[in-house]
C-alpha cells in the first residue's frame, strides 16, 4: 500500500496536472523560466508529466527500488529549486511545498528501503504463495499444471518411488495413476489443500495464474484469433498442416505486439516478484512464438491437453482421459519446504524427483541447498527432472524441452540427481 500511495502522487501530478492541464499554476511556473513562455513551456510541461507517470510505473514495478528513490528526489529537487528560483510568484506557500515535498520523500525512501529488503530475503514467490510480491496470505496459485508427466513417465523406472512437487497435483496423479509411489509436497498450503481435494475427486478450479490466462484469452477475437479459428486449429493432427495454418490464419501482427507489450519484463514487474521476472528471458514474447511453434511442428494438437487449455480454456473433446483424481490415487500429500523435508529425511529413499521450476526465482543458496537434499534423499541411479523457463543451457535439455507438450518451457533437464547442477 504505502508504494501505491507513492505511485499515485506521482500519476496525480504527472497525469491529471501536467498532461491534462488540470493545475494551472503547474503551467504558469514552468512558463516563469526563462526561455519557456509560450509553447516552449507548454512542451517542457508534458515532457515533465510523461516523467512523473514513468516514475509511477517505475515504483509499482519494484525494479531497482533505491534507484527509484534518488531519481524521484532530483526530479523533485530539481522542480522545487526551478520554481522557487523563477516562479515562486505562483506559489501560495514555498514553505509548506518545501515541507510536504520533505515528507513525501521521507516516505518514498522509506518504501524503497523495504521494498529492496523484501527482495533480499530468502523468501520466493513460492513460500510466500504469492506471484505479486505483495504480502498477504498465501494464494492457490495453480489451478491447472502446464506440465506434461508423459516426460516424468518416460524418464522414471515402472513402479518407483518419486518425490513431487505439489502444485495442483496434475502430476503427482498422473503418476500415481500410472504404477508410481509418490510423495507430493509443496511449501503453499493453499496448493496442497487443492491438490487434496483434487485427489478425492474435486473438479479443478482456477488459481491466480489459471485467472490470468482466462483473462488473455478474453483479448484473442479482438487480435483476430476468433474462436472458431481456434478451435479449427485445435483440431488438427497433422504437424505440418498445423504451422501452416498457424502462419496462414493465426500469427499476425496484432498478436505479436500484444505479445511484445504484455511480456515485456518492465509490465511483467507490475504483477510478479520481481525475483521470479528475473529468470525471464529476454525478448520473452518472441521465445514464446518460437516455443508455440516447436509445439505445432513437433505434436498433434488434435490430442494435446496443454494447448486446448492454454487458448480455449477446455480440454480437447475426445481423447483418452489424462490420469487424474478420484478414489484412492495413493499420493501423500504434505505441506513442507522440500528442501527442509528431504534433507531430514533417511537417505536413500526416492527413486525419481520432479521438482516442476522450483529453481526458478530460487536464490542460488536454496538452490544449493535442495539439489544437496536430492543427493542426500536419492537412491543410487535416481533420475531428477527440473523445469524453467530459462533458456537452455545444452541440447539435451533443449530436446527434452521439446518433447513436453506444453509450450511453455525453454529447459528440461533430466539427468541422475548427482549429475544436476543449479542453473547459472
Amino acid at each position: 500500500m504505502p508504494r501505491l500511495a507513492v505511485a499515485l502522487v506521482w500519476l496525480y501530478q504527472g497525469l491529471w496536472c501536467k498532461l491534462l492541464g488540470r493545475c494551472p499554476g503547474h503551467r504558469a511556473i514552468v512558463q516563469a523560466v526563462p526561455w519557456l513562455a509560450g509553447g516552449a513551456g507548454t512542451v517542457v510541461l508534458a515532457g515533465l508529466g510523461t516523467i512523473e507517470v514513468g516514475l509511477a510505473v517505475w515504483v509499482l514495478s519494484g525494479w531497482r527500488p533505491r534507484l527509484a528513490a534518488l531519481a524521484q528526489t532530483l526530479l523533485l529537487v530539481g522542480m522545487n529549486g526551478g520554481g522557487l528560483l523563477w516562479g515562486r510568484e505562483h506559489i501560495a506557500d514555498p514553505g509548506a511545498m518545501i515541507t510536504q515535498n520533505l515528507a513525501f520523500l521521507t516516505l518514498a525512501w522509506l518504501v524503497a528501503g523495504r521494498t529492496a529488503e523484501r527482495g533480499n530475503t530468502d523468501a520466493t514467490p513460492w513460500s510466500r504463495g504469492r506471484l505479486d510480491g505483495r504480502s498477504g496470505p498465501p494464494q492457490l496459485l495453480f489451478g491447472r499444471m502446464h506440465e506434461d508427466w508423459r516426460i516424468e513417465a518416460a524418464a522414471f523406472h515402472p513402479g518407483s518411488r518419486i518425490f513431487c512437487i505439489a502444485s495442483s497435483g496434475d502430476t503427482a496423479l498422473a503418476l500415481a495413476r500410472s504404477g508410481f509411489h509418490v510423495t507430493a509436497v509443496d511449501v503453499n498450503p493453499a496448493q496442497i489443500e487443492y491438490a487434496r481435494a483434487r485427489a478425492a475427486g474435486a473438479r479443478p478450479g482456477p488459481g491466480v495464474v489459471d485467472r490470468q490466462q482466462a483473462m488473455a484469452r478474453r483479448l484473442l477475437p479482438w487480435l483476430g484469433l476468433r474462436t472458431r479459428d481456434l478451435r479449427e486449429f485445435l483440431l488438427l493432427s497433422v504437424p505440418g498442416e498445423q504451422m501452416a495454418f498457424w502462419h496462414r490464419r493465426l500469427d499476425n501482427l496484432r498478436l505479436r505486439l500484444l505479445l511484445r507489450i504484455g511480456l515485456h519484463k518492465a509490465l511483467l514487474r507490475l504483477a510478479h516478484d520481481r525475483s521470479f521476472v528475473s529468470f525471464v528471458p529476454p525478448r520473452f514474447d518472441l521465445v514464446i512464438l518460437s516455443r508455440l511453434e516447436r509445439t505445432w511442428a513437433n505434436h498433434p494438437n488434435r490430442e494435446n491437453p496443454y494447448v486446448w487449455r492454454l487458448l480455449l480454456g477446455e480440454d480437447p473433446p475426445a481423447i483418452e482421459a489424462e490420469p487424474a483424481g478420484g478414489g484412492n490415487p495413493g499420493v501423500e500429500f504434505l505441506c513442507a519446504d522440500a528442501a527442509e523435508y528431504l534433507a531430514s529425511g533417511p537417505p536413500c529413499r526416492f527413486d525419481g524427483f520432479t521438482l516442476s521450476n522450483i529453481l526458478d526465482a530460487a536464490p542460488p543458496a536454496y538452490g544449493e541447498r535442495l539439489l544437496a537434499a536430492v543427493r542426500h534423499a536419492a537412491a543410487p541411479g535416481a533420475v531428477l527432472v527440473l523445469r524453467s523457463f530459462g533458456e537452455p543451457r545444452d541440447g539435451q535439455a533443449a530436446e527434452w524441452a521439446a518433447r513436453d507438450r506444453s509450450p511453455l518451457w525453454g529447459s528440461i533437464e533430466v539427468n541422475t540427481a548427482e549429475h544436476l547442477h543449479t542453473r547459472d
